[in-house]
């Protein structure tokens, strides 16, 4: 059975044969992986059992505060998103939960985010190793017990966490479908990416990943 045919049928009844189809399926996956994606996906699943039950990360002793740059445990991940273990900026604290940014050190991606709306420019921050660059249309709400640890800071007065914040708020009053076709992607989310004849989106290509594999630490 397929995924949606065990969502729609609701056979509790049948949770073994559930339960061995999930891990067969599983293991075959994992024996497609490479080695660094595979351990990054099993250490996710051992941050879940780990975490789940937790409210926040101030329960695990890690106090964060808007601005801080993050490790974080983003979980599994479909293409052109941001998953596993990454770092990120927090934008807004809310009951428990933080608007992040997720975060990547790869060279191709800073090279290339000058001519991307989507991508910005971080620099190098003081605390971090090397250069980087934000995802700006990968921005999401997390549990905040997802953040492993707090890694730098970005003064929320400087002008360029002024300027992410601009820049996420113009991402909002885009023109998806005017933007869409400027990157020939005719998906309902236009703005996030184009598909180029490698089959590769264009969070994909930024990142120098094929299409099997958009996970890789920053």
């Amino acid at each position: 059975m397929q995924a949606k045919d065990w969502l729609i049928s609701k056979r509790y009844d049948r949770m073994d044969a559930l339960w061995e189809e999930a891990q067969a399926r599983e293991k075959q996956m994992l024996q497609k992986l490479s080695p660094q994606e595979a351990y990054a996906y099993l250490v996710s699943k051992l941050n879940w059992c780990d975490r789940k039950q937790i409210s926040s990360c101030q329960e695990l002793g890690v106090h964060i505060r808007k601005g801080d740059i993050c490790f974080v445990e983003y979980g599994s991940a479909y293409l052109c998103e941001i998953g596993y273990q990454h770092f990120g900026l927090i934008l807004a604290i809310v009951h428990h939960k933080a608007l992040i940014v997720p975060i990547s050190g790869s060279k191709s991606a800073y090279q290339h985010a000058a001519h991307k709306k989507h991508v910005m420019r971080l620099g190098r921050v003081p605390g971090m190793n090397k250069v980087s660059v934000l995802y700006l249309n990968d921005a999401k709400w997390i549990n905040t017990v997802r953040i492993i640890d707090v890694k730098a800071h970005l003064d929320t007065d400087s002008s360029l966490f002024m300027e992410v914040e601009k820049r996420i708020k113009e991402m909002l009053s885009w023109d998806h479908e005017n933007y869409s076709g400027m990157f020939g992607w005719t998906g309902q989310y236009g703005f996030i990416g184009s598909i180029t004849k490698e089959g590769l989106c264009d969070l994909c290509r930024t990142c120098e990943l094929s299409s099997t594999s958009h996970r890789k630490s920053g």
